[in-house]
């Protein structure tokens, strides 16, 4: 699962601001509860976006979108390294998204090295 550091890098990147309490509040239970924190803040409703907005602001909720979409796609890759799921285990994806709800993507596998010079770390 990615680490509150992790998500603040991304919302920083993205935004220029790290929404650490957002990300840290959103978290919170993830010691105890593990995977199943993410019962409590991780999924969409309208409610829980009014209780983000309420709490962090309205900017707060795209990052708040962000967090879940990112742990998602992590936990997507975790599985598809089961051979017995997933013949693909994809760990590069680009993603574009239009005004229209168009979705392009391109996912491949990348070494870790290839990874490592793509993002320059």
């Amino acid at each position: 699962m990615p680490s509150v550091r992790t998500h603040c890098t991304l919302s920083t990147k993205r935004t220029g601001r790290s929404y650490g309490k957002l990300h840290e509040w959103m978290d919170e239970s993830a010691k105890t509860e593990g995977l199943r924190h993410r019962l409590y803040r991780h999924t969409y409703t309208p409610e829980m976006e009014e209780v983000v907005r309420k709490k962090f602001g309205k900017e707060a909720v795209i990052e708040w979108l962000f967090h879940i979409a990112i742990d998602n796609l992590e936990t997507a890759y975790k599985l598809s390294k089961n051979k017995n799921i997933c013949s693909n285990p994809y760990n590069y994806f680009e993603i574009g998204l239009k005004r229209n709800s168009f979705i392009a993507l391109n996912n491949r596998t990348l070494t870790e090295n290839e990874i490592d010079k793509k993002f320059s770390l």
